[in-house]
Formats: C-alpha cells, sequence, structure tokens
C-alpha cells in the first residue's frame, strides 16, 4: 500500500523543519547572538475565534453560509499556511526589525478590537505604512490577507434560516435578495446607521450593492469614521461603507505607504536616469487623505473572493452567497467594535 501526501503537506513539512533548523542554530551557535526575529518567529499567534473553532469540532461549517470543507480550507488550512509564510518572512526580513508590533498592549480597550491578537497584524501593517520597503511588499500582502480574513470570519454567526444551494443561469436572473432576517437591534447602533445611511432598509442595501460591486478578489467593509481624542468633532462619528481590493485594508495610514512608495519609485528612476512613468500610480486623493485626522474602526467585512462561494453556490451564486453573509452577521460583535463616547 502506499499513501498519498498532498504537496501542500510537503510545504508545510518542509516549512516547519526550516524554522525549526533556524531557531536550534541560533540557540546551539554560542558565538551568534539571539536574533530578534527569530525570536519573534515563536510570538506570533494566529486570531483566534472560539466559534469557529466549535464549528470545525462539530465539521458543520457555517450552517447557512458555507460548508464544512469550504470553511475548513479558508479559515484553518490557509491560516496554517499563510502563517508559516508569514514566519519565513519575518526571519529572512533582517533590514527591519518588527519585534516591537508584537507585543500585546494591556492598555487596549476591549471593545476596539475584539482580538488582541489581530491588532498586533494592525501595528506591522501601519509600521509598514510609514516606511516604503519594497522588499517588504509580500510581507504586507500576507499580513493583510490575514486582518481581512479575520474581520469576515469572526463577524459570523450561524444562520438557520438562509439556503445554501447552486444557482443556474435562469436562477441568477430572478434571484431578489432577502435582508431582513437579521437586522440589528441595539438602539445606539441603530440611531448611528440612520444618521449614516438615512435607514438600515439603505445600509443593508448599499452593503448588499457594494459587495456584490467587486470583480475578482476583494472584501467590502463596514467602518466606523471618527476622529480620534477629539470632543470637539466626536459628533462627526459615522459609518461608512468601502471596497478593498485584493490586499488592500481600511485603514487611512495605508495612504502614507501610497505617497511613501511614490517617492521611493521617483528615487529609483532618478538613479536609473529614467523619466519613465511610476509603477504606482498618481492617488491625489491617497496624500490628501494624510493630512486629515480621519481614523477608520474596521467593525464587519464581507469577503467576495470567488474562492468563498464558487464550490458551494456555483458560478451563478454570488448573488445568494453576499445575501446569507450578510444575514449571518453577529451584530453583537459588529457593535462591540466601536469605540465607546
Amino acid at each position: 500500500m502506499y499513501s498519498i501526501v498532498s504537496s501542500s503537506s510537503v510545504r508545510l513539512a518542509l516549512r516547519s523543519s526550516s524554522l525549526r533548523s533556524l531557531s536550534t542554530a541560533n540557540l546551539n551557535d554560542p558565538a551568534s547572538s539571539p536574533n530578534p526575529q527569530s525570536i519573534l518567529t515563536d510570538q506570533i499567534q494566529l486570531p483566534n475565534v472560539e466559534r469557529l473553532n466549535s464549528f470545525k469540532e462539530r465539521q458543520l461549517g457555517i450552517p447557512g453560509l458555507i460548508s464544512n470543507p469550504t470553511l475548513n480550507d479558508l479559515w484553518f488550512h490557509q491560516l496554517s499556511t499563510k502563517l508559516l509564510d508569514f514566519k519565513d518572512y519575518i526571519s529572512q526580513s533582517t533590514h527591519n526589525d518588527y519585534s516591537d508590533c508584537f507585543t500585546i498592549n494591556n492598555d487596549l480597550q476591549s471593545n476596539e478590537i475584539s482580538n488582541k491578537v489581530i491588532n498586533q497584524y494592525k501595528n506591522l501593517l501601519e509600521k509598514m505604512s510609514k516606511k516604503f520597503d519594497d522588499n517588504d511588499s509580500p510581507l504586507f500582502d500576507l499580513t493583510a490577507s490575514i486582518y481581512n480574513l479575520f474581520y469576515f470570519f469572526s463577524s459570523i454567526k450561524a444562520s438557520n434560516s438562509n439556503e445554501i444551494k447552486k444557482l443556474s443561469a435562469n436562477d441568477l436572473l430572478t434571484f431578489i435578495p432577502n435582508l431582513t432576517n437579521n437586522k440589528p437591534l441595539d438602539s445606539n447602533f441603530i440611531h448611528l446607521i440612520n444618521k449614516s445611511f438615512g435607514s438600515i432598509e439603505e445600509f443593508l442595501t448599499l452593503f448588499n450593492d457594494s459587495a456584490n460591486s467587486i470583480k475578482g478578489n476583494g472584501y467590502t467593509y463596514l467602518v466606523y469614521k471618527h476622529i480620534e481624542n477629539s470632543k470637539v468633532f466626536s459628533k462627526l462619528g459615522h459609518l461608512s461603507i468601502l471596497n478593498v481590493y485584493n490586499n488592500g485594508i481600511p485603514h487611512t495610514f495605508t495612504s502614507k505607504r501610497v505617497s511613501n512608495g511614490k517617492e521611493f519609485e521617483k528615487k529609483k528612476n532618478q538613479l536609473n536616469n529614467s523619466n519613465n512613468n511610476s509603477f504606482i500610480p498618481s492617488m491625489d486623493d491617497a496624500e490628501a487623505m494624510n493630512n486629515l485626522d480621519f481614523t477608520f474602526i474596521p467593525l464587519v467585512s464581507i469577503g467576495s473572493n470567488p474562492s468563498f462561494y464558487l464550490r458551494d453556490y456555483g458560478v451563478y451564486g454570488k448573488k445568494l452567497y453576499i445575501n446569507n453573509a450578510i444575514n449571518s452577521i453577529d451584530w453583537d460583535v459588529v457593535v462591540s467594535r466601536i469605540p465607546s463616547k
């Protein structure tokens, strides 16, 4: 008899062995000083969502949203693979020290973010945004992908009223979304929704349309936009919906990465005596954002990547999947992420 081992399993084993060897080599070599990056790899954790662990144990998938194989792939398998990649990049990034990003801030308000571990990934994204380093672009993308996955899967609960099925082309033409099964109940949050969008119905419609408008990979975020530490402008806080594509994230500090990246490319072109256009497009809006004090706090995201819905809903099932995702949002989790006045 022969056992079949998948290529991904081999890749995971090789990476684990490589990281262990690196750590052991540093410990066994008395002449070598401790490498902060190598020590850091032992401290890095994945964001944990207990509800998803419970679904996995019962092999339920997320009832009303995705099947068990899809959940295992998108959350558990992909995160494990991303963590090994992440540690690889951190270990090899000898020109930048990111160890300060992975210290838990015990003063962080629990309602600012639902999992302190994910805040470490935000710290890393923010630090990388302050100085553009082309060598760390893969690390930035990998960190952002983990960050986006968390805000989607950590905000979802089971919804028995949803139906998971594959749609045909004819079904797509006649499909009408039903977004009334799962409305928020918190009175303060409802007031904030009405203030920001006019009504719950308008909010849910815009959220649904924005998620369906994404072509390819991306996330639709609901964010709380406010000015930090400002009593004068505290009433300006409101909700916004925005789409991010590929490994974009919903934070204004990334605009600095764009402007720093433009400067980086400009200097590179000068060294090459070239007047070619930068590979980073001109973004006046991003530069203008640097002058604002608005902060975006992510509350929930809906993942629109084809890998999220193709297996369970088919080629024509995106609209049904988005409908089910919105009807599966745990609004209590969303409300808990809004900072107190």
